[in-house]
């Protein structure tokens, strides 16, 4: 069985190795600068969610401040959510064109956002949320 310190380091890192090339294109599409940082942000955060659940001094020097790091996670990320929704609901005209291997891979590349967006998006935003309740209540959602 692998110990959940490892477990929670070994996704920490996958998660930021399948953020820095996202960030990357941002970048390269001159995407507006408060964007790019909005993105790096919330996937610091995402990274520090998951850490703090296996590391219990994390988590109390990161103190009261998940009460605002959660927040503005969740915010940005609801935004992108959103914008991805919109480009569902209104496709460009060139999607409206026979299958090609444009729609294939389009396909796939539904498929690789949505299983992003649970393991990489909903996993860590849980845990903030559990975070958040452990500052607030007292509770024990993370392990200590």
């Amino acid at each position: 069985m692998i110990p959940l310190r490892t477990a929670t380091s070994v996704y920490a890192v996958l998660r930021t190795a399948a953020a820095v090339p996202a960030g990357v294109f941002m970048w390269r599409d001159r995407q507006e600068p408060l964007a790019l940082l909005a993105q790096a942000g919330s996937d610091a955060a995402a990274v520090l969610f998951v850490l703090a659940l296996s590391h219990p001094r994390l988590r109390e020097a990161v103190g009261g401040w998940w009460l605002l790091i959660f927040p503005c996670a969740v915010l940005w990320e609801g935004l992108k959510f959103r914008s991805q929704v919109d480009d569902i609901m209104n496709p460009p005209a060139s999607a409206a064109d026979a299958f090609s291997m444009q729609a294939a891979f389009t396909g796939w590349e539904a498929l690789g956002r949505g299983v992003y967006g649970i393991l990489g998006v909903v996993f860590p935003l849980a845990l903030g949320f559990g975070l958040c309740c452990d500052v607030l209540f007292g509770t024990t959602f993370v392990s200590k």
